[in-house]
């Protein structure tokens, strides 16, 4: 079957379409699912409350809010996660702002 070369040129520019729209589609369908798998993670693996020694317990928002809450006072903090990094600076001048590296043990889910 012989194509003239302007049907040729349209028949190269939908198959260049496609492709592109193709490139497209699966580039959202990636972005999908590693937002669906970091949402189901969690995202801040700090979230929550940690007993540091039976008296410092901390608190982390899950937002980058939290506090340092000892039986007589509370200290309410931001913080940052990066990486295996958190950095927390204090509202007040009381409590000294600081960073640490932390690791989390993996968690197993039994079926």
């Amino acid at each position: 079957m012989y194509l003239s070369p302007m049907r040729n040129a349209a028949k190269r520019r939908r198959q260049r379409c496609l492709t592109i729209i193709t490139v497209i589609l699966t580039a959202v369908i990636i972005l999908a699912i590693i937002l669906s798998v970091k949402s189901c993670s969690g995202g801040d693996d700090l979230k929550g409350t940690w007993d540091f020694d039976g008296v410092t317990v901390y608190q982390f928002d899950g937002n980058g809010n939290g506090s340092l809450n000892l039986p007589g006072n509370t200290y309410p903090f931001t913080y940052e996660i990066k990486d295996n990094e958190l950095s927390i600076g204090f509202e007040s001048d009381s409590a000294r702002d600081a960073a640490y590296t932390f690791t989390i043990p993996e968690r197993r889910v039994n079926l």
